[in-house]
């Protein structure tokens, strides 16, 4: 009978309740009862309690970040979230469907629900985002500003971001920018399908669009919308050694721009012989102590004479071509696997020889691949693949289906 009033005053309440247990048991006639054993049924309700707590909280996750900890669950997402969840169709059509779940496809949504529609997202959690562990180059994203910092900011500026919220309450990385996207996006209006609902073909029918599910949706094959926002992404290529999904995302990268500095001071390699490959080298060379470019040709893509005039002026660059990566190295460190480096092959006809070359981190610049499978046969796609956009809109060869991101063409 612990009153709420006690258990929220700590160490006093405590007190008044193990007195309140004494005077009950002299009037009883069990004082001798209470005194040894008065504290400790006290302390066992409320460690009880305690546990409780605990098992509520169990599935969360601790996660470290520049701002301090927070909570995540590791299965949390909007689309599971009760009040975003879409439970049965509202309407027989959606003003808008978006095929996508990543940055692009939230962005969408948000703004389509802010509009007054009515908005249905269908995707997975395998945006390239979530294996971003820091995401130090988004605007107001706080994994790259010191604990210090936002002290000072804290005492000194009425502008500040509250206590609480500096203290625990900040998500981190890309995992937590899709989170507080989502949470966004439903606060909007925004309606997810449940997780990883994929959908499978997209075709056209009179003025609307039939979405058709990988699994039946609502008891429903497919969906049907007025307006289609593709949003899938694309997805970085990979050597697809062994250990290469342990690495990515923590060690191997394919965004200088994003995680270059990282590795301020330390030394890195860059897979590839392209231009993307070639810049990449050259913005690393700023910040990193040195650089090795592997490429298994004799000869580099590039066209750009001075770029490539301009990488071979640096010092702190070193190329090896023809080769090519046979595995990366790796030293195992409480239980998980940290880079130490990558065992390089000279290409056939050079004899074979090995080499191990010491890096921190290693950038694959060797292309991405546009999620673009539901889409062909429907829309105007590039020469490699991407969404051929009409001018300088999101608007395709479509009517009504828009491409949004990294889907999008690159012109």
């Amino acid at each position: 009978r612990t009153s709420r009033r006690h258990a929220m005053v700590g160490g006093e309440g405590l007190h008044r309740e193990i007195q309140r247990w004494l005077r009950l048991a002299r009037r009883s006639g069990f004082e001798m009862y209470a005194a040894r054993y008065g504290c400790a049924l006290v302390c066992i309700f409320l460690f009880a309690g305690m546990l409780g707590m605990h098992w509520m909280i169990r599935p969360q996750m601790d996660f470290q970040g520049a701002w301090g900890n927070f909570r995540l669950s590791p299965t949390w997402s909007a689309s599971t979230s009760p009040q975003c969840i879409m439970q049965e169709p509202a309407k027989d059509v959606f003003d808008v469907v978006v095929l996508g779940s990543g940055v692009a496809g939230l962005s969408a949504a948000l703004y389509a629900a802010r509009a007054g529609l009515s908005v249905l997202v269908l995707g997975s959690s395998d945006s390239q985002l979530v294996s971003t562990p820091r995401l130090q180059n988004y605007p107001g994203w706080p994994d790259s500003v010191s604990k210090s910092y936002l002290a000072g900011l804290q005492a000194s500026s009425k502008a500040a971001p509250p206590s609480s919220f500096l203290a625990s309450d900040v998500l981190v990385g890309g995992v937590g920018l899709l989170a507080l996207s989502k949470a966004q996006a439903c606060g909007c209006g925004a309606k997810f399908a449940p997780e990883g609902t994929l959908a499978a073909n997209l075709s056209t029918s009179g003025e609307e669009f039939d979405i058709a599910t990988e699994t039946p949706l609502f008891g429903l094959r497919s969906l049907h919308a007025r307006a289609v926002i593709a949003a899938m992404g694309a997805s970085a290529r990979r050597l697809n050694l062994f250990g290469e999904g342990e690495l990515w995302g923590h060690y191997l990268h394919s965004c200088p721009l994003c995680d270059g500095a990282l590795y301020t001071g330390q030394d890195v390699l860059v897979v590839g012989g392209g231009d993307a490959a070639v810049d990449a080298v050259l913005y690393l060379a700023r910040v990193a102590k040195k650089v090795f470019l592997v490429h298994r040709d004799s000869t580099f893509k590039s066209p750009n004479a001075d770029a490539m005039s301009a990488m071979h002026s640096l010092s702190n660059v070193e190329i090896w071509m023809p080769y090519v990566v046979e595995r990366w190295l790796v030293k195992e460190e409480q239980g998980s696997s940290r880079l130490v480096g990558a065992r390089i092959l000279a290409s056939e006809g050079s004899g074979g020889r090995h080499r191990d070359v010491a890096c921190a981190g290693a950038f694959l610049m060797i292309g991405s691949d546009p999620n673009t499978q539901l889409l062909r046969g429907l829309v105007g796609l590039d020469g490699t693949g991407y969404v051929a956009l009409q001018g300088r809109s999101t608007a395709t060869s479509v009517p009504g289906l828009f491409a949004a991101g990294a889907l999008a063409g690159p012109a």
